[in-house]
């Protein structure tokens, strides 16, 4: 895993529901895909042409950030979001831990951690997932989140 060069944001208008949208571009043309997310904070991607992206929600009193899976044909495959109402946070500190990890600080003191799957994994829907953490309902992912108080030096 290594940062992406190219990648960036196009902000589209916000859905029905108020959320950010934007389209991804690689090396400033679109390339088909759509995510949740205005402001590009990483992109990152591994030897397979899979990519990892994680947008912010520019909202500055209640922030989210927009996890997003994409194949290597730029296909999103897997999203979630980490927020909670009324909790401002800012993306910091991300750290890239090979082969499939990374980590980063988002709201409060403690540490998030993302881990790519190579294969579909299974997820019990409501219970699967850290407090703050949301996904579309389903009962497989291909990343899992971990959250990691101050001093927990785990990997999930």
């Amino acid at each position: 895993m290594q940062p992406a060069p190219g990648l960036s944001l196009q902000r589209l208008p916000d859905t029905a529901a108020g959320l950010p949208r934007a389209a991804v571009l690689r090396h400033a043309r679109p390339c088909g895909c759509v995510i949740d997310g205005a402001q590009l904070e990483a992109a990152l991607c591994w030897p397979d042409g899979w990519t990892l992206l994680i947008a912010s929600a520019d909202c500055p009193f209640e922030e989210s950030l927009h996890l997003s899976l994409l194949d290597a044909h730029d296909r999103v495959i897997d999203c979630a979001g980490i927020g909670m109402a009324y909790a401002n946070g800012w993306f910091r500190e991300l750290r890239l831990l090979p082969p499939d990890s990374v980590r980063f600080g988002f709201l409060g003191n403690g540490e998030w951690s993302v881990r790519r799957l190579h294969t579909r994994g299974w997820r019990m829907p409501l219970f699967s997932e850290p407090v703050g953490v949301r996904r579309r309902f389903g009962w497989r992912r291909w990343f899992v989140i971990g959250r990691h108080e101050s001093g927990n030096t785990g990997t999930d």
